[in-house]
């Protein structure tokens, strides 16, 4: 039998503070489907092959992950999976390489675990930071084109941890050399429920456009941006994957549902790997997951869709299934198992059709995939795909699944919010307000024929209106009545001098 360790992710502990994830009861029933499926569906001759996993709670700590890392190295394990959160696997991985352990990941997206040189040993099924925090650039300069000013003014939030900084880093990098410009950089604690201070430096940076990359806390942003008055519709909200796919963002630990972070999240627009959601191995992964007990497994059960952290668990599993049938046909055994470098390259080469699409893994261990643009509907409590990102194509709109927005609509908000301002219309004869700021053009007086003036043109004793509106209506000195006195006058004066004369 081949006993594989799971790092797995249960609970979170910060403190005295522990939480429960819906990660690890997910994965706990994903992981043997995709081994059994890779055994039974994609292999010949393997009855004789067992396989039996032992799941472990990381607490999402990298110091009770790194104390389970070398567990599994007193223990003779050469490989082991799940690890599935990129803050944690960024210092377990840089361990394995010293202990010599294999580690397969479904979720972890850092941008630092494609340095081959410090996680040799690491291969993920999902596509690194790069690429979702090319998709938001993309994304948004998409948005920027169309509807102009304001959506350049971006603002970046993230957690002060591997994943939220690796992908704030990919973001920055993303949108260098582009009309994007970052006026706010704020970084907040994970399990730090007063964000006060940070939302209030983004509201007063003037920017538009947040985006936020976080494992956690984003119910605690969305109250703050709530009450400081930024979810007004003329703002915009977009996150990275580990958000998107989170349903504990709006799900209290007892199960019910939190209304107001539900409607709070409507409109945002986030990133998740493209899925075709269709093919006989997802038909069979359907088919189990609506057929689970909701009670025993948060997210499933009848009427439900797997999820993407569920799809990726099942693709790495078939990776691990198909690893294992090689290292047999090799003649290793699981007393005599693959050394870490072995593993990778057993499982490095392969190439399947898995859930979430082809599976394949590039040098560095990683998996490069189209990513899906997803707009979260507060009344179904699903993201719906609304468009597809490739580097080769950018950012490509689903006409059929337009983004609904914060207002409940699918208009297209409007960021280009300026000052309100007064002026005086000659056409109009009257004080005016443009409260967009916006729409009306203010001529400058120079000779020529004008109709919109600045208001200070207004009464100050010169004439800048043909009509001669502007100093003739609301002023102290109405220049209309002193030509009229003034043409009488002198009319007056001609008639007695030629009267004289």
């Amino acid at each position: 039998t081949w006993t594989i360790p799971v790092e797995n992710w249960y609970t979170t502990v910060r403190g005295s503070d522990t939480s429960l994830a819906l990660f690890g009861k997910q994965a706990e029933a994903t992981l043997p489907w995709g081994i059994d499926y890779a055994l039974k569906e994609l292999s010949e001759d393997t009855e004789n092959i067992e396989v039996e996993l032992e799941f472990y709670d990381s607490e999402f700590r990298s110091a009770t992950a790194l104390e389970l890392l070398i567990n599994f190295f007193e223990d003779g394990r050469t490989i082991s999976v799940g690890n599935p959160l990129s803050g944690v696997l960024a210092t377990t991985g840089q361990a394995a390489a010293v202990y010599g352990i294999a580690q397969m990941s479904a979720t972890s997206t850092s941008a630092a675990i494609s340095n081959k040189s410090l996680y040799p040993y690491t291969l993920r099924t999902y596509a690194p930071t790069p690429f979702h925090a090319g998709a938001l650039a993309s994304t948004i300069l998409s948005y920027y084109d169309q509807e102009g000013l304001g959506w350049e003014k971006i603002a970046l939030l993230c957690t002060t941890e591997s994943y939220g900084i690796s992908m704030a880093n990919s973001f920055i990098a993303a949108i260098e050399n582009t009309e994007l410009e970052l006026l706010a950089y704020q970084q907040f604690i994970i399990g730090a429920s007063d964000v006060t201070v940070e939302m209030r430096e983004i509201k007063n940076s003037g920017a538009r456009v947040i985006v936020t990359f976080a494992i956690q806390g984003y119910a605690d942003i969305l109250r703050e941006a709530d009450e400081i008055g930024l979810l007004d519709g003329h703002h915009a909200f977009f996150v990275g994957p580990n958000l998107a796919s989170d349903a504990g963002i709006y799900t209290f630990d007892n199960g019910t549902i939190d209304t107001e972070t539900v409607r709070r999240l409507r409109g945002t627009i986030g990133t998740l790997a493209f899925l075709p959601r269709a093919g006989p191995v997802y038909d069979i992964l359907e088919q189990q997951w609506t057929a689970l007990d909701p009670i025993e497994v948060s997210g499933a059960g009848p009427g439900t869709a797997p999820g993407l952290s569920p799809m990726l668990i099942y693709d790495m599993a078939i990776a691990l299934g198909l690893g294992i049938v090689e290292a047999e046909k090799q003649g290793f055994t699981p007393d005599a198992p693959p050394s870490a470098q072995q593993w990778i390259d057993i499982i490095q080469p392969l190439a399947y059709e898995g859930v979430s699409g082809p599976v394949e893994y590039d040098e560095n261990g990683d998996r490069a995939m189209p990513i899906a643009l997803v707009n979260f509907n507060s009344h179904q409590l699903l993201w719906f795909d609304v468009a597809r990102w490739t580097n080769d194509d950018g950012t490509q709109f689903f006409e059929e699944t337009p983004v609904i927005w914060n207002d409940n609509t699918t208009n297209v908000p409007d960021l280009d919010i300026r000052p309100p301002f007064d002026y005086w219309s000659c056409s109009d004869k009257k004080e005016k307000r443009d409260e967009t700021g916006k729409r009306v053009f203010i001529e400058t007086p120079d000779g020529s024929r004008v109709d919109d003036i600045d208001i200070d043109y207004h009464c100050d004793h010169f004439i800048d209106c043909a009509n001669l509106s502007d100093e003739s209506y609301d002023c102290v000195s109405n220049y209309t009545i002193i030509f009229i006195v003034f043409g009488i006058i002198t009319s007056l004066l001609i008639r007695s001098l030629s009267l004289v004369v």
